[in-house]
């Protein structure tokens, strides 16, 4: 499964609050090495047509009545893909698709309310905080950025703005054009390029 079948299959995935903090945007030496590998490797998944990477095994559980599922395990990595599903999708021009926001939007965080908010941002109003990622740093947020005063004390949202920074910086250093981003998200929504086993812990290990 794909991080965009399970949007479309699912009217939610809403990480649980008993969920640690996001934080793959660390900035120590072993986290940030790990970051960017990471980016790397999904990007070159994207790009190169004899490879997919496989993201192993997400543990959730449903709740059939509302169909919303809550992950145990993958938080991290399917957080990571929210924002990589973000990031083409503004720069191929598509957030503003109905069919693309209202599946980014099924995307929730429950942790904190200054996540969820963030979460909801990014897809209503991300095109100001794209445009910014080339030269905001993470101590200028505050004094610069009016909206970032919401959600400066926000551990998760701090990561998320890193990620987004590496992602930008990564794809600024390989000058991909737009015609390559078009292609990277058909890649990453159609061609089941990048995925994982999604497991219900209710259903299908019991």
């Amino acid at each position: 499964m794909t991080f965009w079948e399970l949007l479309a299959e699912r009217n939610q995935i809403s990480i649980p609050a008993i969920q640690r903090d996001y934080v793959q945007g660390r900035q120590d030496l072993k986290t940030t090495h790990i970051r960017e590998k990471f980016i790397e490797a999904l990007f070159d998944a994207l790009q190169d047509p004899q490879k997919k990477l496989d993201l192993h095994f997400v543990y959730g559980s449903t709740d059939c009545a509302l169909a919303q599922f809550a992950p145990i395990d993958g938080q991290q990595r399917l957080t990571m893909l929210f924002l990589l599903h973000w990031y083409l999708a503004v720069s191929c021009g598509r957030i503003g698709e109905p069919e693309v926001r209202k599946r980014l939007l099924n995307f929730q965080y429950a942790t904190r309310f200054t996540t969820a908010i963030f979460c909801r941002y990014l897809i209503e109003s991300g095109e100001g905080i794209f445009a910014q990622l080339d030269h905001f740093a993470q101590e200028q947020f505050s004094d610069k950025y009016t909206w970032f005063a919401q959600f400066g004390a926000d551990l998760s949202v701090r990561s998320m703005l890193v990620v987004l920074q590496t992602i930008y910086q990564y794809v600024k250093k390989k000058a991909f054009s737009r015609d390559d981003l078009e292609k990277m998200w058909h890649a990453l929504t159609a061609n089941q390029k990048i995925y994982f086993n999604c497991l219900d812990i209710e259903k299908d290990l019991s």
